[in-house]
């Protein structure tokens, strides 16, 4: 049984990560998963408006992919040296 959940859950931070990550301008994807929440810290390179928007729009797809999940959403500036030592790459460019 746990397997399968760690499983469930390498396939959650999957998701998230491919779908903020194909967006053009996210550096790198963060993860951190506490039983139903995910913390999910987005890294770019500069807080354009446009990039902003299309994060959003990402994020509130998520909230539809993964019903009675809950989401904590963080934009922060960074590179790809960016390191969070308290969740998981999901997404590296």
């Amino acid at each position: 049984m746990a397997t399968q959940v760690a499983a469930a859950a390498y396939n959650d931070i999957f998701v998230i990560g491919t779908n903020l990550g194909s967006i053009p301008g996210v550096e790198k994807v963060y993860v951190s998963k506490n039983g139903k929440y995910y913390s999910v810290w987005t890294v770019v390179r500069s807080f354009e408006r446009s990039l902003r928007n299309r994060i959003y729009e990402v994020e509130r797809s998520l909230f539809e992919h993964f019903p009675g999940i809950r989401f904590e959403f963080s934009v922060i500036e960074g590179d790809e040296t960016t390191y969070l030592p308290e969740a998981d790459v999901a997404y590296p460019r």
